[in-house]
């Protein structure tokens, strides 16, 4: 398993995806490889993010640091996060909750993560639940 710190940098982000695209060519392109992302509290652009959502992703990383507290008191991220977290969700990886210390209680940021981002995350249409298993690889010529 790989983590990948994504910077909130456009520069940094990119000099993160190239070493990405180098570790994948010395892996052989392996679909054993588990690439986990993390993001910080800033994020790169949209282009950017978009071409690690074409790569395949096992999981994302959500650090307890990226939550604020909303007027209500409970822990939620901000709507460019949940953009993000929603989109890898439609290639179906998986969310890895980090605590910022070792016996922080993250059950607030869980029943967050499982009751509002996942149970509200853009639902798959049939076409696209159709594809998704077969969105990183590569078709065969006709």
């Amino acid at each position: 398993m790989v983590r990948i710190r994504i910077p909130g940098n456009d520069e940094e982000a990119e000099l993160a995806y190239s070493r990405f695209l180098q570790l994948k060519a010395f892996c052989h392109h392996s679909v054993k490889l588990a690439v986990v992302l993390e993001f910080e509290a800033n994020l790169p652009s949209q282009a950017i993010l978009d071409r690690f959502w074409g790569e395949a992703i096992f999981a994302v990383q959500v650090s307890s640091d990226l939550f604020v507290r909303n007027s209500q008191g409970f822990p939620v991220l901000s709507k460019r996060h949940q953009q993000v977290i929603k989109l890898f969700m439609k290639s179906q990886v998986t969310v890895i909750m980090r605590p910022r210390h070792q016996n922080d209680d993250l059950s607030d940021q869980l029943q967050y993560i499982a009751a509002h981002l996942f149970k509200n995350h853009d639902k798959l249409d049939k076409e696209e639940q159709l594809e998704v298993n077969y969105r990183n690889y590569l078709q065969s010529p006709l």
